[in-house]
């Protein structure tokens, strides 16, 4: 079969999860056989061709005030001005009827349409080819993807963000099939009126290959690199550890969504004797400096860049206390992989990862003693912490499973060829 995914970034314009899961996804349809092609935007004046582990990319030059990728912090006014063309820009439709014409797909399967605009999606359903949308986030009902702002998880849709996305709730609804990573992703976009009669949904929950986070002896590189002597890093490889202490460890990027201002503060505040806390990722630098002055102690460490490989090692616990609705959260099955219980919180898509009380706890982020509560469960209760590290590999495998996504999606393409 013959899939064209159209897509925001591709490899190796990285900016995140979503573009590894969709390598991941395209390269598993690969392995099993069927021709994938991939249409991004670039930086590059034009249409431009290569290929990347056998998908043929398509990088298409982004007719907008600027690249998305490699243009860092614009001013607001850029930045708005650049959300009003992405509403319907029509100027980027040309590029996929050339690859269309070339690659001739039997389905069309759109991930992120940042760059693309709503005038994709109408082009795609013009041309009477199943249409698939796979969500890894929000931004058909939310311009910044997150539906998060200030500091709070928006309940409704906010009146901007309905205005600039009229067009997409309105097509939305012409799919063939919508996919989330999670349950959560579809069931929250869904809740504010989209993807009203579309005839087939599924969830399918990414995956990683065990070498990408290091889990295997045939790790990739990134996850073999000299930690003591990495830049920007302050991992401390040297310390001795003292097992008679619960190491608590929180892995991801420093900012307020993530929950680590949560985390720090009932650490601070109500941490059981015995244990530590190790912060590892990166953030804003004026940002971690400030988390750094307010909570410094001798059971908190800011260990600064990490690796999966390294890091869920060195640690008895995850916390993973996102405040914003996570569309899934790698860090809680990479924590699992390793055999590390996670505390998570309820947002999102995350607790559809956890089975509370077999390989970690749940805890609501409106109610921060529930936090505090789990922080001292797993502390004081060796075996059943035990009994999770045991369990944890055991549920982390679904997720890694890359031919497992490979066999979702053939079932979802025979589904939705039926259909039609």
């Amino acid at each position: 079969m013959k899939i064209l995914i159209i897509s925001s970034l591709y490899h190796p314009h990285n900016r995140g999860g979503g573009e590894i899961s969709i390598k991941t996804i395209a390269e598993a349809l690969i392995a099993n056989g069927h021709e994938v092609t991939v249409l991004a935007t670039g930086g590059t004046k034009g249409l431009t061709l290569d290929v990347v582990n056998g998908v043929r990319v398509w990088r298409a030059k982004l007719k907008n005030t600027y690249w998305h990728h490699e243009a860092g912090r614009q001013p607001a006014y850029k930045r708005m001005l650049w959300h009003i063309i992405d509403i319907y820009n029509p100027f980027m439709v040309k590029y996929a009827k050339t690859v269309l014409e070339t690659e001739t797909p039997d389905i069309i399967q759109i991930h992120a349409l940042q760059g693309w605009s709503s005038s994709i999606v109408r082009w795609a359903v013009k041309q009477k080819l199943p249409t698939i949308q796979v969500l890894h986030g929000y931004e058909m009902v939310c311009p910044n993807a997150r539906t998060f702002r200030n500091g709070q998880r928006c309940v409704t849709q906010c009146v901007t963000c309905k205005v600039m996305r009229l067009p997409h709730r309105h097509y939305s609804k012409m799919f063939s099939a919508v996919v989330g990573i999670s349950n959560a992703v579809v069931a929250r976009q869904a809740g504010f009126g989209y993807y009203e009669n579309v005839p087939l949904r599924r969830t399918i929950y990414n995956a990683r290959n065990p070498e990408m986070i290091g889990l295997t002896k045939s790790a990739k590189v990134e996850n073999k690199i000299d930690i003591k002597n990495t830049p920007n890093t302050h991992y401390p490889v040297d310390a001795a550890r003292d097992r008679s202490k619960t190491r608590f460890g929180f892995m991801g990027s420093l900012n307020y969504s993530k929950g680590v201002e949560l985390l720090l503060e009932v650490f601070a505040q109500s941490a059981p004797p015995n244990t530590e806390l190790w912060i590892a990722g990166m953030g804003d630098d004026a940002y971690v400096l400030g988390l750094k002055a307010k909570y410094e102690a001798s059971n908190i460490t800011f260990v600064g860049k990490s690796f999966p490989a390294q890091f869920y090692r060195d640690i008895d616990v995850a916390v993973v206390p996102s405040i914003w609705d996570e569309p899934l959260g790698v860090v809680v099955f990479e924590a699992l992989a390793f055999g590390c219980p996670v505390i998570a919180s309820t947002r999102g898509g995350i607790p559809e990862m956890i089975q509370p009380g077999i390989d970690g706890l749940l805890f609501d982020p409106d109610r921060p003693k529930e936090l505090a509560d789990a922080i001292s469960r797993l502390a004081t209760e060796t075996g059943l912490r035990k009994r999770m590290s045991e369990a944890a590999p055991i549920s982390a495998q679904r997720f890694l499973s890359v031919s497992r996504i490979a066999g979702d999606y053939e079932e979802l393409y025979g589904a939705v060829l039926a259909a039609q």
